[in-house]
């Protein structure tokens, strides 16, 4: 199995912070390679995240966003079962 981590950035965004990367890996078989970037506030609370590309044919594009009352969603649908 090989697996490729490209180095994370973060830079200041807004309010707060943006972390980036790309991970490349073969996950049973299947070539796959994801890009992700991760928001957060100024005291590093995670506010979301998308991860994008692709694993073997399969396409992949997650969106994940905190919401006020400690709720998340999950390409646009709330998740309770993580809620808090």
């Amino acid at each position: 199995m090989c697996r490729a981590m490209m180095p994370v950035s973060s830079w200041p965004w807004t309010d707060g912070w943006r972390l980036s990367g790309m991970a490349v890996f073969n996950q049973d078989g299947r070539p796959c390679a994801l890009g992700y970037e991760v928001d957060a506030d100024a005291r590093w609370s995670s506010r979301g995240a998308r991860v994008r590309g692709s694993c073997g044919t399969e396409r992949v594009d997650v969106t994940i966003v905190a919401a006020p009352g400690g709720r998340w969603h999950l390409n646009g649908a709330e998740q309770p079962a993580v809620s808090g």
